[in-house]
């Protein structure tokens, strides 16, 4: 219980590393994409302030090269070429690996998982999608197989924190990353039972909000481990060599003995690094699941950015909506002006006989 707790607490300790630093570029990146896709947003903030009760136009320039970008991406898409190590063209494994990466795209969602992360790079900087595993056939006992399901991560900016130790763009090193899941209360109850009516001090002091209104959050938290292990090469009488590592004496007792009885020697010993991916479900107070190591050594998002830079150790993005904003709403608030001109009609006057405007002369006068 005590390491589960251990977990719980580094983990959200972790969150608050990873969330603080960049808020303010998730917020404006979350402007950006509001910006050119809700209708009205262009006039959120001070600037539909200034034009309260007044004719707000909206010329949405931003929205129509997206939609250009968008078809461009979908006509022209990027994809994966396997290459033989040595860089010879036609290398069967090569050609073998690309049918097969080809495959799991067409059968697991890649298009779409693409779409979604192209165009909330595009918009605001920042997309994100996630590899995932499952079995060619989950109602076949006999079938192990599994294939590779690519899953879209919409709201990316909003949801999926890396490292912030891991500097490089594909984010490969990262020693932990969390991705936010909005549930409503009802599925949260059927899923993971009752919802906490508290939490504990480490969680009250997080920047995230964990509850929200009727939306509760969980997060699928990756922990990478990395830890160093021996692994012994013994050599038989017939000269083959087979190495064996920690685990595989821990895992059978008798093997250090059997190897001594057939001959084989103990020639070398190396230490190497073995490097794993844990995976966690987690809520406000706790783990709700332990999902064991899972396959791969690397953490399976995949960020992908418009414009990225890492300036005073913040990393910082944005796509090309951020600085087509003012040219737009300069724009907007202009053609918005013109509009409330003509929108003004004439105010008719009334007439009266010189006896009822008796005093009231000047006032009649200057009344626009």
């Amino acid at each position: 219980m005590a390491a589960t707790y251990d977990v719980h607490t580094h983990a959200l300790k972790r969150f608050d590393l990873a969330s603080y630093p960049t808020q303010k570029e998730r917020e404006s990146s979350l402007a950006d994409r509001r910006f050119h896709s809700i209708e009205g947003a262009m006039w959120e903030d001070s600037y539909g302030a200034q034009f309260k009760n007044r004719v707000k136009l909206e010329f949405n320039f931003c929205n129509m090269a997206m939609q250009r970008l968008l078809s461009e991406f979908r006509m022209n898409r990027i994809t994966v070429d396997f290459l033989s190590k040595t860089g010879d063209e036609g290398d069967e494994v090569a050609d073998l690996c690309d049918g097969l990466y080809r495959s799991d795209e067409q059968d697991g969602g890649a298009m779409g998982a693409y779409d979604t992360a192209f165009e909330e790079a595009a918009g605001g900087g920042f997309g994100a999608f996630r590899l995932v595993t499952e079995y060619e056939d989950e109602y076949d006992d006999e079938n192990d197989h599994q294939r590779i399901r690519f899953e879209g991560i919409p709201d990316a900016d909003q949801c999926v924190y890396f490292d912030p130790n891991a500097k490089r763009a594909d984010k490969t090193g990262a020693a932990y990353c969390f991705v936010l899941q909005a549930n409503s209360r009802e599925a949260y109850e059927d899923e993971w039972g009752d919802i906490a009516a508290s939490f504990d001090p480490v969680v009250r002091a997080s920047n995230f909000d964990w509850t929200v209104q009727d939306l509760v959050y969980t997060a699928e938290y990756y922990e990478v481990t990395e830890r160093k292990i021996e692994v012994f090469t013994y050599r038989d009488l017939f000269g083959n060599e087979t190495k064996y590592d920690e685990q595989s004496f821990e895992d059978d007792d008798g093997l250090e003995k059997r190897l001594r009885e057939t001959g084989s020697k103990k020639t070398r010993t190396k230490s190497v690094k073995r490097r794993a991916v844990h995976k966690y479900i987690l809520s406000g107070e706790g783990i709700l699941e332990d999902c064991g190591i899972i396959a791969g050594t690397e953490i399976p998002i995949i960020p992908v950015y418009a414009r990225r830079s890492i300036v005073q150790g913040i990393e910082r993005f944005y796509g090309m909506v951020r600085f087509a904003k003012d040219p737009a709403r300069l724009f907007n608030m202009q053609t918005s002006a013109v509009a409330n001109v003509a929108a003004q009609s004439g105010t008719s006057k009334p007439i009266f006989t010189s006896e009822q405007i008796a005093g009231h002369e000047n006032t009649w006068r200057d009344d626009a």
